[in-house]
């Protein structure tokens, strides 16, 4: 399922960000299709595990996810970081 989110017009429509964000079950390809996308589109990609992958790691094996607490800040700061109009989320949101 891909959805598209479109942040109101508080600027130019040229100047908007765009976000496609894949939902899915464990294994069912969104990263795959994801990287195949961010290719086709030339857009940025945000991995739910890039944003703080030690973390991610710790938690793996369980399969607990990071707190939104912790895990939210630091999505916000690499949010911030992006320069492209067109953002891929993997795996985010999480809950």
């Amino acid at each position: 399922m891909v959805e598209t989110i479109e942040k109101i017009p508080e600027e130019p429509l040229h100047k908007q960000k765009r976000a496609f964000i894949f939902i899915g079950p464990r294994g069912s390809g969104k990263s795959t299709h994801t990287k195949h996308l961010q290719e086709t589109i030339r857009s940025e990609l945000i991995r739910g595990r890039s944003i703080l992958p030690d973390r991610a790691e710790q938690l793996e094996q369980s399969r607990i996810l990071i707190p939104d607490e912790e895990f939210l800040p630091h999505l916000r700061v690499r949010l911030d970081q992006i320069r492209r109009r067109k953002v891929i989320f993997d795996n985010i949101p999480r809950t």
